[in-house]
């Protein structure tokens, strides 16, 4: 504790007192970096993690005029997974998303994408992302399984349009997937769909002919 004893809790008061303030005064920018200053400040003395419901407010502070900013929602993402929040968690990982979206570092994207998917495996829009794009960057076999497990989700629910489409996203990208052909053709037959099912069988037997062809040349 005598990290912690080195902070003047007086001090503390003040520096959140003034962020808060600058809040008020619309002076978002001037908040923001009071309450990272401040929030950095508990993190250097937070040796035995006294100051993390602390932290936490400050950094939900960011959060609440800044939905954007990455550091904070990490943190946060972070932090409410530790306390097994997963619904929290989620929330600030997708917060992240829209700006991760539009920078350059696929790679961080991928990784936050992965986790809010771990935690919300029924957000179907975040599964789609996930999968479109794990075959983008070369996962294809990762890619094809999550949108296989929508299609099949929304199979089981008597959603055949819905599975239907799902398995066509996937041919989109993968158009040579043999197993989402087979599986959509016998999606199309049930639901009545039996011209495009034939065409889609005939298809395929294109394909595993021409197949067949180059192993024997």
């Amino acid at each position: 504790l005598r990290k912690a004893h080195e902070l003047d809790p007086d001090e503390i008061m003040v520096h959140e007192s003034l962020a808060t303030t600058l809040a008020r005064l619309k002076r978002t920018d001037e908040a923001i970096t009071e309450f990272l200053k401040l929030a950095a400040n508990l993190e250097r003395s937070d040796s035995g993690g006294i100051f993390r419901q602390h932290l936490t407010h400050l950094y939900e502070k960011v959060v609440s005029l800044a939905p954007d900013h990455s550091e904070a929602r990490a943190w946060l993402a972070e932090a409410y997974t530790d306390k097994k929040n997963s619904e929290k968690a989620a929330t600030n990982y997708k917060g992240m998303l829209p700006g991760l979206r539009e920078g350059e570092d696929k790679a961080r994207l991928l990784e936050v994408l992965e986790k809010v998917h771990s935690l919300t495996p029924a957000d179907e829009d975040i599964a789609k992302e996930l999968a479109e794009l794990l075959i983008a960057e070369g996962r294809d076999s990762e890619g094809a399984r999550i949108l296989s497990q929508l299609a099949e989700a929304a199979s089981a629910e008597g959603e055949s349009d819905k599975e239907q489409d799902i398995f066509r996203s996937l041919l989109a990208v993968m158009p040579g997937h043999f197993e989402a052909q087979r599986s959509l053709a016998r999606s199309e037959v049930s639901a009545g769909k039996v011209e495009a099912a034939t065409r889609r069988y005939l298809g395929m037997a294109l394909l595993l002919d021409a197949a067949d062809r180059r192993s024997d040349a």
